[in-house]
């Protein structure tokens, strides 16, 4: 099955030294299913980013899982039987995203 990761609408924040950056990303994984195209994820991205010799790179970025407005608790990534098992693979993966990666 064939995937698509999008990330759009970035609005970030420069610190006042300019050395650091914060702010949040929308961002859709679409997947290929044999039923068609599903929108399987939309979430939000709250990133950390520093200024390393004149380049950004992130230090920081965590995704926020978008939740029903009305029902906060419903389990939102199994909740299509087209694309259970494929989000059931990512869950962890995605769960582990921002964690800070020792030297």
């Amino acid at each position: 099955m064939g995937s698509r990761h999008i990330t759009c609408s970035p609005l970030h924040h420069i610190s006042e030294d300019g050395q650091s950056a914060s702010g949040k990303a929308t961002t859709v994984f679409i997947l290929v299913t044999r039923s068609g195209y599903r929108v399987a994820v939309a979430a939000e991205y709250h990133d950390e980013l520093v200024k390393v010799d004149g380049s950004w790179l992130f230090q920081c970025r965590r995704g926020v899982i978008a939740k029903l407005p009305n029902d906060p608790n419903f389990p939102i990534l199994t909740a299509d039987p087209n694309t259970r098992d494929q989000l059931s693979l990512l869950e962890d993966a995605w769960k582990d995203l921002g964690e800070l990666i020792s030297d």
